[in-house]
């Protein structure tokens, strides 16, 4: 998972310089954050978030950055309730 967040992060980063880019960036902090969470690491996750809010400083305020940091309290939480209920949420208004 590590070379696939590391691509998804470059792009991010190239992306926030060419105004016709720059809207795509959530979607790949999204797909970097999702390759976070596979590796199981909440810790890793939490510092992920940190590091792709100084990146783009708008992204703590999408839906993306929301869905990340709830699925990342639901599996530190063992809450499969909650887990469910957040992905469901976001897939009600942006098919994963």
């Amino acid at each position: 998972y590590q070379k696939s967040i590391d691509i998804y992060e470059e792009i991010a980063r190239q992306s926030l310089n060419n105004n016709l880019l720059k809207y795509g960036v959530k979607g790949h902090l999204l797909n970097a954050g999702i390759c976070q969470l596979c590796k199981g690491d909440v810790v890793a996750i939490n510092n992920a978030l940190e590091k792709y809010q100084e990146l783009d400083p708008t992204f703590s305020g999408t839906r993306e950055y929301k869905l990340l940091a709830d699925v990342a309290a639901a599996v530190d939480e063992e809450d499969v309730v909650k887990f469910t209920d957040v992905v469901k949420d976001f897939d009600s208004m942006t098919p994963l």
